[in-house]
């Protein structure tokens, strides 16, 4: 067995799970949360439906956790890794709601793991910071803070967006309250992005009653299942400018159009940050103007490139020139720019 791994116990008996759980990091403190006991629990007891809304989600998690990383399942089969942080419930109304470590749940049930141990908490008014009016707002805070770990899925922007979104609507948050939010959770987020989310999260909420802002995954189903000829392309900020997620598709709808020989390639619009119906339509205009305009940059880049042709059959329209001389024991100089010759 690997150094910091053992094996997991088929029983609840707190006996057998006394050492493991000797060498497990001391638990974690959260605001407006009290820690109560580590214990040993069946994977099936924890709850994870949500208390107020009665869905099984983590109320971090806007999408679900997704797939989980092949790496992770092989870490688990390997048997607990006292060095990670047990997953963590909530006992309120005397049941255990899981709001920590839900993408393991899953895990266990694919490995049989029958037992494994929890953090419990319990919420607690002693502790809250001065954001945090409610229970939903402590747990919101804490599931956050618990993926905001470097060794865990990291929340999308979608997950820190829909909280955002939802304390301007019950508290009025502007830019100052949601700042100071993000100061008082864990994450691993740039200032660039926090002030990028921020910026998003006021303009869902303004598009809120106005436009429906539809998750991409439900989008792609939909489309998959009535039109899956159809390409799915997101219009957000086509208005201003923006040509990159239509480009990033001219590859595939290129050779698409050349293996059925000539057919018009369809593309399904959609907008994830529209906040009014003009808007809207100023990006499906601009996602139009864009595709003829592209295409006919594509004519006259070939009709440039065959003139060229015709004066020398060698010439390329683009070509490496150069490149970073990086082979150690090979390179005279490594980190130099270097004439570059293909094999």
């Amino acid at each position: 067995m690997k150094k910091h791994f053992y094996p997991v116990p088929q029983t609840g008996n707190i006996l057998e799970w006394n050492d493991i759980i000797s060498k497990i990091p001391d638990p974690e403190e959260f605001d407006g949360m009290r820690f109560v006991e580590r214990i040993v629990l069946s994977t099936r007891a924890p709850n994870k439906k949500n208390k107020e809304t009665g869905e099984s989600h983590n109320l971090a998690r806007n999408g679900g956790t997704g797939n989980r990383d092949k790496s992770l399942f092989g870490s688990f089969s390997h048997g607990i890794d006292t060095r990670e942080m047990p997953p963590k419930v909530v006992f309120d109304d005397g049941q255990d709601y899981l709001y920590g470590g839900f993408g393991r749940a899953d895990i266990f049930a694919e490995l049989k793991y029958n037992f494994w141990i929890y953090d419990r908490y319990e919420y607690t008014e002693e502790n809250r910071n001065f954001l945090q009016k409610d229970s939903v707002d402590v747990l919101q805070d804490a599931a956050i803070s618990d993926n905001g770990k470097p060794s865990s899925k990291a929340p999308s922007k979608s997950d820190y967006v829909s909280i955002l979104v939802d304390r301007i609507i019950k508290y009025k948050w502007c830019n100052v309250e949601m700042q100071k939010w993000f100061d008082s959770i864990n994450h691993c987020l740039t200032k660039e992005q926090i002030s990028e989310y921020i910026k998003d999260s006021v303009s869902r909420e303004k598009a809120l009653g106005r436009v429906e802002w539809s998750k991409s995954y439900v989008v792609e189903q939909l489309l998959k299942k009535e039109f899956p000829e159809v390409t799915l392309l997101n219009a957000t900020n086509a208005e201003t400018g923006n040509t990159q997620r239509f480009t990033r598709t001219l590859i595939a709808m290129m050779q698409s159009y050349i293996d059925s020989e000539g057919k018009t390639q369809e593309y399904c619009l959609w907008n994830s940050a529209a906040e009014s119906h003009e808007q809207l339509d100023d990006a499906l205009k601009a996602i139009d103007k864009n595709m003829k305009s592209i295409v006919e940059l594509m004519v006259d880049f070939v009709d440039t490139y065959r003139a060229q042709l015709r004066k020398n059959k060698q010439h390329r329209p683009c070509n490496p020139t150069k490149r970073l001389t990086q082979k150690i024991g090979v390179d005279k100089i490594v980190g130099k720019i270097v004439d570059f010759t293909s094999s």
